[in-house]
């Protein structure tokens, strides 16, 4: 099989499962933004990962295999809970996960320690004390 996005084969396994779930191919992107639905790909790997509104109720969990993955935008979808993979993302700086289903996060988020923003607005997230 040739693929159109020339990525490591792991980073590849992540986009087919990915269209299993949403049901259809990730646009190339120059920009990815809140409101993007696409990918940026640099020197072969996925820098920037944007689905807005693609009614994704879940990530597979080979997203954990996108360690060069800096930015992800998964606003206004229907997720209720992150694969604790997430915490492999090592190259994470932003992480927006607004208007979602949300009512826990994994402790694997912990991990991530480049994380500079974090965006959880509207979801159904319960402080414990």
């Amino acid at each position: 099989m040739i693929s159109k996005y020339n990525l490591e084969r792991e980073q590849e396994k992540f986009l087919v499962d990915l269209k299993k779930v949403i049901g259809t191919d990730i646009p190339f992107k120059d920009e990815i933004i809140k409101f993007t639905f696409g990918i940026k790909i640099k020197k072969d790997n996925i820098i920037e990962l944007g689905l807005y509104d693609s009614k994704l109720s879940y990530l597979p969990e080979s997203i954990g295999s996108l360690k060069s993955l800096q930015t992800l935008y998964l606003v206004k979808n229907q997720i209720s809970k992150l694969p604790d993979t997430i915490g492999d993302l090592s190259s994470l700086k932003v992480l927006n996960l607004e208007n979602n289903r949300l009512n826990e996060l994994p402790i694997s988020i912990g991990k991530l320690q480049e994380l500079q923003e974090l965006h959880l607005r509207f979801n159904k997230l319960i402080l414990m004390g």
